[in-house]
């Protein structure tokens, strides 16, 4: 998910830039113009790796300057994927990944989800789980309860009390109260 949201608009279709598509995996293996993107298990000798860590400035670094950059967790979850032996699933055993990466992991949108995701779902997910094998990116079934009808009672009462408050202030409603 994560090279299909920064890399898709050049690296997809009938023409891909520098001959690279990002889908299906077999293509970051095979590679593009330069050869392959990814060494499975060696991520120094990675283009893949060279070009997301290139300097901002440098015509080789990608996604190139005016599209939205990887931040450095992004880039230590790409790391640790090829590390891992760049797998085509998204299981990743996150015990013995680096704090950064998780954190990536945390903030990558589940396939499932869409695109509509709720805080509530990200703290969920960010939550300690068993299972020590990317537990947070494996798809859950079950419905997690939603904060959406308590949030909204608090607010509804907060303004009730404000608006109480408010009253015995002065003894107008505050629509009379000028400032």
């Amino acid at each position: 998910p994560l090279l299909r949201s920064h890399c898709d608009k050049c690296h997809s279709g009938p023409d891909p830039s520098g001959g690279l598509r990002v889908t299906p995996h077999a293509s970051l293996l095979s590679g593009g113009d330069t050869g392959p993107a990814v060494a499975p298990r060696d991520p120094a000798h990675s283009v893949l790796v060279t070009r997301i860590r290139a300097p901002l400035d440098d015509g080789d670094h990608m996604p190139p300057e005016g599209e939205a950059q990887l931040s450095t967790d992004d880039i230590a979850l790409i790391v640790a994927w090829i590390e891992s032996g760049a797998s085509e699933s998204d299981a990743l055993e996150t015990a013995k990944l680096p704090a950064a990466a998780v954190r990536a992991l945390a903030a990558q949108p589940r396939e499932d989800a869409g695109p509509a995701r709720t805080a509530e779902h990200a703290l969920a997910q960010s939550a300690p789980r068993s299972g020590g094998c990317a537990a947070c990116m494996v798809a859950e079934r079950r419905a997690a309860p939603s904060a959406g009808p308590w949030l909204a009672g608090m607010v509804g009462a907060s303004l009730l009390l404000r608006r109480a408050t408010s009253k015995r202030l002065d003894g107008r409603p505050s629509s009379l109260r000028s400032g």
